[in-house]
């Protein structure tokens, strides 16, 4: 997710671990599927879909609560 929009999440599931999806590192990452909130990614300019497509993930499941998506990623 991109950071500046992270703060509810962070408030209400503070547990949770939020990434920038612009830097994050997704070799290092131990699990191969993610969640990502692309709730701002279009005013930021942030092509999300591109970037995860070319480090091998697909988008496996989309979940929407009440306008609020949550989108599913995997790779093999």
């Amino acid at each position: 997710m991109i950071p500046s929009s992270g703060d509810p999440l962070r408030y209400y599931a503070p547990n949770v671990e939020i990434r920038d999806i612009q830097t994050s590192n997704f070799q290092r990452l131990t699990s191969n599927d993610i969640i990502v909130i692309p709730y701002t990614a279009d005013i930021h300019g942030v092509d999300y879909v591109t970037l995860l497509s070319d480090r091998g993930y697909s988008i496996s499941e989309m979940k929407s609560y009440r306008g609020l998506v949550l989108e599913n990623w995997a790779r093999p």
